[in-house]
């Protein structure tokens, strides 16, 4: 238990540039998917595959998909997401697509 706090307190962030030239090591990726196969999810679905994409045309691809956010999930997620403790309620800020909605049908669920 010791070990683990140690890692915890000693973790830190490095807020650098991205460089897209600057490749990834074999053994990196490796430690990155190892850690990612291990990380724990919800209710233990692991509900997730993870892919990865090395051919630079088809990451270019990847990073113009434009996509819209789901109304299901922000309104099944949306208490997780706010980062309040007292949670979602009438009075609370809701994102625009939520507002939309919730007046159109007469009400938030």
């Amino acid at each position: 238990m010791n070990e683990i706090l140690k890692l915890i307190e000693e973790r830190h962030s490095s807020r650098v540039p991205f460089d897209r030239e600057r490749p990834i090591a074999m053994a990196d990726l490796r430690q990155i998917l190892e850690a990612a196969r291990w990380a724990p999810t919800a209710h233990n679905m692991q509900n997730f595959e993870i892919v990865v994409v090395d051919d630079q045309e088809l990451l270019d691809k990847v990073g113009n998909i434009q996509s819209q956010i789901s109304e299901e999930f922000l309104r099944e997620n949306y208490q997780q997401l706010s980062f309040s403790e007292e949670g979602w309620h009438p009075g609370h800020h809701v994102p625009a697509i939520m507002e939309r909605s919730c007046q159109a049908g007469g009400g938030c669920a």
